[in-house]
């Protein structure tokens, strides 16, 4: 006879039977995470030929007209065959002073638009390298000086997660130095000057110079600025040789903040920024620019201290008036009240002789 504790027990056994059912068959889970998509690596060169071998970069001179022709080696370091797009872009300095290529889509005005490549877009089998041709065509009429661009490879944007878009990309840079006269000039504009000063009359102040810089010639400059002060009567004097120029384009311009400590707040302080140059590989600098500025520094703290002083003596005064004209009325006051009480007439007062 089955009992009741008999069938419980029987319907637990074919429950636990049909666990263990469902998992050695596979039931059906939750989706898996979308896997990363596998890793690619590639690297860029410069072609060993009659140009040179082991090149860093591309580095040419031509005149006007003349027509170059050059490689880039694109080798596929991956396990799997690569695609990646080629193209020619110009170059200009990001906001860390950098040197950086336009995206692709971006039109080129300058080295990207005098470069044809024999392809803009190869496929490279895993562990192997292509060499892609290119030439390099200088406009007739175009304007002496240094430019700069690059070959690039990009693998095209990938997401990135959260709608954003990255696009993979190596390049080689390119400078190029058309033939003629070259001329090394820096500008300096935008200048504004703020003065932190000490409340305390024994420590200086801190002076915040910030300017725009712009090379304004036609070739590639390296150098350094320098930041100077002078209190009233040239007491005071400060200078500073701060960040060097590693590299500034024709055209391109940056802005710099300069703080220099111990500036005493001499009432009016004068001071000037200049910039050295020279073109880039040239060690010898020149003076290239310069623009000076003045900016009222007054030592609020001796300010006040004698304004304080000052009304202090004044209110002195005030109080040492009052106390003799309240003395004047008391005194008159009493030689009034005795004059009365003499019965004599009241002393009238005489006009001086």
């Amino acid at each position: 006879m089955v009992t009741t504790e008999s069938r419980r027990l029987l319907a637990t056994l074919l429950a636990a039977l049909a666990v263990v059912a469902v998992v050695l068959l596979g039931w059906p889970g939750p989706a898996s995470a979308t896997t990363e998509p596998e890793e690619v690596t590639w690297g860029v060169k410069t072609a060993d030929n009659a140009h040179g071998e082991a090149r860093a970069n591309y580095q040419y001179e031509l005149a006007p007209g003349q027509t170059l022709d050059d490689a880039i080696v694109v080798t596929n370091y991956s396990e799997r065959e690569l695609t990646v797009a080629v193209y020619a872009a110009d170059g200009f300095l990001n906001e860390s002073a950098q040197l950086d290529l336009l995206p692709a889509g971006t039109p080129s005005e300058h080295v990207g638009a005098w470069v044809t490549l024999a392809a803009d877009e190869v496929t490279i089998g895993a562990g192997e390298a292509v060499e892609i041709d290119f030439r390099l065509t200088v406009p007739p009429n175009v304007t002496p000086g240094d430019y700069a661009g690059g070959i690039v490879t990009s693998l095209g944007p990938a997401d990135a997660g959260d709608g954003l878009k990255v696009d993979r990309r190596l390049g080689a840079r390119l400078h190029l130095r058309v033939e003629g006269e070259l001329e090394p000039s820096l500008g300096i504009s935008d200048v504004e000057v703020e003065h932190s000063g000490s409340w305390l009359p024994w420590e200086a102040g801190v002076a915040t110079v910030t300017f725009t810089l712009e090379n304004t010639g036609n070739v590639r400059l390296s150098g350094r600025h320098t930041v100077s002060f002078s209190g009233l009567l040239g007491l005071g004097g400060r200078s500073s040789v701060v960040v060097d120029l590693e590299e500034m384009l024709p055209g391109t311009s940056f802005q710099r903040t300069v703080e220099l400590e111990g500036v005493w707040p001499l009432v009016r302080t004068t001071g000037a920024v200049m910039a050295e140059g020279a073109p880039v590989g040239v060690e010898r600098l020149m003076p290239l620019a310069r623009a000076e500025f003045a900016v009222w520094t007054p030592p609020w703290s001796v300010t006040l201290g004698l304004a304080a002083l000052a009304g202090l003596v004044v209110l002195s005064r005030l109080r040492a008036r009052a106390r003799r004209r309240a003395e004047d009325r008391r005194v008159a006051a009493a030689v009034a009240e005795a004059v009365a009480g003499a019965g004599l007439p009241e002393p009238t007062a005489t006009a001086p002789r």
